[in-house]
């Protein structure tokens, strides 16, 4: 079988910590969202995507020249805001968020 729990673990640990794809209990459905993805230092680049009912939220990062670069994309229908050590930003729905920390 190929259904055993230690698959089920790995993609928890992608989607909320490495990517931080993590749906607000509050608002059911992907509503709302943060994404607070982990950079950890033996690790380059991070590719997550997660169907909702409103369509594709992808969260890619990599780290490029000692810099991690962040790309996100949130359909409509969903508010999200991005969380990282150095503070917040919001993403409305049909956003995207490129940026450098």
């Amino acid at each position: 079988s190929h259904n055993h729990p230690m698959f089920g673990s790995t993609v928890g640990v992608v989607f909320r910590q490495l990517s931080g794809i993590c749906p607000e209990e509050e608002a059911p459905g992907y509503r709302r969202m943060t994404i607070a993805p982990q950079f950890p230092q033996n690790l380059d680049f991070v590719d997550a995507a997660a169907e909702t009912p409103y369509g594709l939220v992808r969260v890619r990062w990599e780290r490029i020249a000692g810099k991690v670069q962040i790309f996100l994309t949130v359909p409509y229908g969903i508010d999200a805001r991005f969380v990282w050590d150095g503070g917040e930003v919001p993403i409305p729905g049909g956003g995207q968020l490129r940026m450098s920390l």
